[in-house]
């Protein structure tokens, strides 16, 4: 009888990190890598699982659109994502799986405040190198009504609405059309509009709340005669958010028995 041989094999199925293939930014928009407005950065995605995250902070503007640009060097299909100021919600995203490029936008209406992108592979055992450039500029604003194109063509299916006046108010619900933009609400549907929602008056501090918009800031303003004196401000409430109601609460002890509210989107 012939001796036999046996041997055992034993194969372990390790699990690569990103971090391994030396991964060069952050995986999450906790630890993303900051980049400075009208920068270009050179970017590699590691594996298939890799993601990379950076953040910005916008200017205050009324009137600017934020640009990113993912251009494919070795990578040769990538996806992008621009997250809103919580680091979850993606506000517009693109695959670029025909082009070489992806690219993003979103206008800015308010304050400053820190926005993310990621950009990861588009499919699996999609690797190679990338570069990220992010821009603000104008926005395209041919007919110059201070309401972004775009915008407008989405909504109306032109550019030929009037921003405000007599034919102003699309849906005619006591609100501008160029209004309804800044606020970010729908100017073709008569319920979207920003407005007070409640108000309680007690004998001490009183309260007012509205219908707010995702990611827009509102200042808090009072009068006790709407004839003469004008607005006082109360304070500034930023939505970073969802579609819901918001409420300040008046810290002063009202003086005049006679307190009228307001609140406008910056």
């Amino acid at each position: 009888m012939k001796p036999y041989a046996m041997l055992s094999l034993v194969v372990l199925a390790l699990s690569a990190s990103a971090h391994e293939f030396n991964d060069d930014y952050g995986d999450t928009a906790a630890i993303s890598q900051p980049v400075t407005m009208g920068s270009n950065v050179l970017g590699r995605i590691e594996i298939d699982v890799d993601e990379d995250w950076f953040s910005f902070q916008s200017s205050y503007s009324t009137n600017k659109e934020i640009i990113v640009t993912v251009a494919t060097g070795t990578l040769w299909n990538s996806t992008a994502g621009l997250s809103a100021p919580d680091g979850v919600m993606t506000l517009v995203g693109t695959d670029s799986v025909v082009s070489v490029t992806s690219r993003v936008s979103w206008i800015h209406i308010g304050p400053p405040v820190t926005y993310f992108v990621r950009v990861a592979g588009f499919a699996s055992f999609t690797t190679g190198t990338y570069t990220i450039a992010v821009n603000e500029l104008p926005f395209q604003d041919d007919d110059h009504d201070g309401m972004a194109d775009a915008w407008e063509i989405a909504c109306f299916g032109n550019t030929n609405q009037p921003a405000s006046g007599v034919s102003g108010d699309y849906d005619q619900d006591g609100s501008f059309n160029i209004d309804e933009f800044r606020a970010g609400t729908q100017p073709t549907n008569e319920y979207s509009r920003l407005r007070v929602t409640g108000l309680s008056a007690t004998n001490g501090p009183s309260s007012v709340s509205w219908a707010a918009e995702p990611y827009r800031f509102y200042d808090v303003e009072v009068s006790t005669n709407l004839m003469v004196g004008g607005w006082d401000y109360l304070g500034t409430v930023t939505n970073l958010n969802s579609l819901g109601t918001l409420r300040y609460d008046d810290p002063t002890v009202p003086v005049s028995p006679i307190r009228f509210y307001r609140v406008r989107c910056l």
